[in-house]
């Protein structure tokens, strides 16, 4: 089963893109129950997902041998691109079991896409198009990006996007806990990078009649973070742990800089 067979799938709706930052935590989450959703990453942890993208097979591979998760159809990179071994160790007899996520991902329902990097994508119109066979989606730093062009291709006409804080808060970068990528990058770069092309990605989707907005459950234009710290204490949230960058390479130049 091909991404290309998503095109057109929903059209004129209003698709909703949950990221996993930490503003997640104060979302309501029975306010997604009747939307069309795509998930980040590990955003199916939080709720079900109406579809899931990545381009880090491991969350499938996570997603495969969580109990109860929540259903949800993975949008992929090609996953023998990204083929790895992982072990789980059985918390009783501590035997470890090897899993191989490729093998793995075939036990689930998933579209493979081809991911087209570098600024020269955004002006091919072919990467938007809602029909055909072309399985391609535009790759950037972050992948909300390629999740709004697959709103885009799915026909969607407004696309809302909630949890991308694109920075931490109150020193939180994830909604729970989980790794980070990036890439040797400082978290304040990276942060940098995901807004300049979700501004990109943002702008090329208008220019084909697609709106893009976020939806946040703070108050105002501004001062998120003290909204944050404000209802992490009338909530009682605790402080989410420090997450790990377990990327063992540099952070790639996705052909948007000079």
């Amino acid at each position: 089963m091909f991404a290309f067979d998503l095109w057109g799938k929903h059209p004129g709706e209003t698709i909703y893109i949950v990221g996993t930052g930490p503003s997640q935590r104060l979302f309501p989450i029975d306010f997604l129950e009747d939307k069309t959703t795509i998930g980040l990453n590990q955003a199916w942890r939080y709720a079900p997902m109406t579809y899931s993208i990545t381009v880090h097979p491991e969350h499938l591979w996570d997603h495969n041998l969580a109990e109860g998760a929540n259903p949800t159809k993975w949008v992929v990179t090609s996953m023998r691109k990204r083929s790895a071994v992982r072990y789980t160790t059985h918390p009783e007899t501590g035997h470890k079991r090897k899993h191989d996520i490729w093998f793995s991902a075939q036990h689930c329902e998933h579209y493979v896409f081809d991911p087209v990097q570098g600024a020269q994508a955004l002006d091919e119109p072919a990467l938007l198009s809602t029909g055909g066979s072309d399985n391609r989606l535009y790759q950037a730093h972050g992948v909300h990006n390629s999740a709004m062009w697959l709103a885009a291709r799915m026909g969607a006409k407004t696309v809302i996007v909630v949890g991308c804080d694109m920075t931490d808060l109150d020193g939180e970068h994830h909604a729970h806990e989980q790794h980070i990528r990036w890439c040797g990058a400082s978290p304040e770069d990276a942060y940098k990078e995901y807004r300049d092309d979700a501004s990109d990605t943002r702008k090329r989707l208008r220019s084909v009649g697609v709106s893009v907005l976020t939806l946040t459950p703070f108050l105002g234009c501004g001062h998120a973070e003290e909204d944050y710290q404000r209802q992490k204490n009338e909530r009682g949230l605790e402080a989410l742990p420090e997450p790990e960058d377990i990327s063992p390479y540099t952070r790639p130049d996705l052909g948007k800089f000079s």
